[in-house]
């Protein structure tokens, strides 16, 4: 029987997760800063709260719903799976309805 390091298979997962989660930051605060978005205005329109979109973007809450990355990139004007760091940048929320639509 293979014996496993169980430290070291957490400390993978917690690192994936600061990626993650960082990506995630950097592309919301990236995205923000293009389309000349505040959170307030953020929040304004996507209807999430001032803290919630401030500890997203600064990397604090790391796992959004679908929905949450959903309703930011369209008002951020970018692809939820740009957000997600999925893809590249700036790919049209439109053209990803389609491929999203019923999630």
């Amino acid at each position: 029987m293979k014996e496993y390091d169980v430290s070291s298979e957490m400390r993978e997962a917690r690192r994936q997760r600061e990626l993650t989660g960082d990506c995630f930051a950097n592309r919301l605060r990236g995205a923000m800063i293009a389309q000349r978005v505040t959170v307030h205005s953020l929040c304004v329109e996507s209807g999430f709260s001032e803290k919630y979109i401030t500890d997203l973007r600064n990397g604090h809450k790391t796992n959004p719903t679908i929905f949450a990355v959903r309703c930011l990139a369209h008002v951020l004007n970018v692809s939820p799976s740009y957000l997600a760091g999925w893809s590249d940048p700036y790919v049209h929320t439109a053209q990803v309805s389609e491929i999203t639509e019923g999630y």
